[in-house]
C-alpha cells in the first residue's frame, strides 16, 4: 500500500476516534508532518468550535517541586509565578497547594481561596521547605489527580519546576498509563518549567494530551507573565474525546511528539500522531 493511501486511511480513522465529534462542520482540523529516527509522522489536530462555558467552576492544584534542582534563583523564579497566579485567580477559583519532592506534601488541607488566609499560611509552610532531594513526578501528579472533588468543577493541575523526575523515571509505558488516567478523571495538566536542567518535553507532552498550557522559562521570559497566563488559562474549557476501543492500535507512538499549537494556547485541541510508514 502507498504511503500516501496509508497516511488518507490513518486520517480518516482518526477522524472517527472522537465520539460527539462526527459532524465535520463542527471542527476545524490541522494537519502537520514531521521526520523523526528516520520515520515520517503526522499529527491531526481537531478543534472543536465552542465557546468556553462562561459559569465554569474551576479548582486547581498547584503542585510546586522542592527537590534540590529548585534552589537558589529557581526557587525565587518559582515563588514569583505562584504569587503571580494567586493574585490572578478569580475570587470563584478554589486552589490547593502542593509540594513534592520524593513524596507529595499537601499544604493547603484542601481547596481555598486563592487570596484567603489559608493559601497564605501554606505559602509560608513553601517558604519555610528547605529544597532537597529529587523528585517522583509520577506519584505528585497522581496525588494532585486524586485530591479533586466529585463535582462538576473544571479540574487543573499546574506544576512549577524542572520535571526531572529522577527519583522515578517515566518510561513510555508508565506515561502512557500517566496519560490514559489523567483523560480519564478528565484532569487538565498544565505547567512552568523551570531550573537548570529542563524536561520540557514531557510537559508538553502532558499539555498536549491533557489540554493543557506549557510555559518555558528562558533568558527572556518573565515568571511573572507566566503565572499570569496559567492563572487565566483555567478559565479555558477543555473537551475530552473519547477513544474507541477498536482504534487502540492506532496509539504505538501517541506519546513520544507534541503538537506545538496544542502546547501553547489557551483553548486547546485534540492531536493524534500516528506514523506513516509502518512495518
Amino acid at each position: 500500500m502507498s504511503t500516501r493511501k496509508r497516511a488518507w486511511l490513518t486520517v480518516f480513522a482518526a477522524s472517527m476516534l472522537f465520539g460527539g465529534w462526527g459532524r465535520a462542520e463542527t471542527l476545524s482540523s490541522r494537519l502537520g508532518t514531521f521526520e523523526k529516527d528516520g520515520r515520517d509522522y503526522f499529527a491531526l489536530s481537531l478543534l472543536p468550535q465552542s465557546a468556553a462555558d462562561a459559569g465554569q467552576k474551576n479548582e486547581v492544584t498547584i503542585l510546586v517541586d522542592t527537590s534540590a534542582s529548585q534552589a537558589g534563583r529557581y526557587r525565587v523564579e518559582q515563588m514569583g509565578a505562584l504569587n503571580a497566579m494567586l493574585a490572578s485567580f478569580g475570587p470563584d477559583d478554589r486552589v490547593q497547594l502542593i509540594a513534592v519532592d520524593m513524596k507529595a506534601v499537601p499544604l493547603s488541607g484542601g481547596f481555598v481561596a486563592a487570596q484567603g488566609r489559608e493559601m497564605q499560611s501554606a505559602v509560608s509552610k513553601l517558604n519555610a521547605r528547605t529544597p532537597l532531594g529529587a523528585t517522583d513526578l509520577e506519584a505528585g501528579l497522581r496525588t494532585a489527580a486524586g485530591s479533586f472533588s466529585s463535582g462538576n468543577a473544571a479540574r487543573t493541575v499546574i506544576y512549577l519546576g524542572d520535571a526531572m523526575s529522577k527519583a522515578n523515571v517515566l518510561t513510555d509505558r508508565l506515561l502512557e498509563k500517566l496519560v490514559s488516567d489523567l483523560r480519564e478523571e478528565r484532569v487538565s495538566v498544565s505547567s512552568y518549567v523551570l531550573g537548570q536542567e529542563q524536561n520540557a518535553q514531557l510537559m508538553a507532552v502532558l499539555a498536549n494530551h491533557t489540554g493543557g498550557v506549557f510555559e518555558t522559562a528562558t533568558p527572556d521570559s518573565d515568571a511573572v507573565g507566566s503565572g499570569r497566563r496559567l492563572a487565566a488559562s483555567v478559565r479555558a474549557s477543555v473537551f475530552f474525546g473519547q477513544r474507541k476501543a477498536h482504534c487502540r492500535t492506532m496509539w504505538p507512538r501517541l506519546f513520544q511528539h507534541k503538537c506545538r499549537r496544542c502546547a501553547l494556547i489557551a483553548i486547546p485541541c485534540l492531536s493524534v500522531c500516528c506514523p506513516i510508514n509502518r512495518p
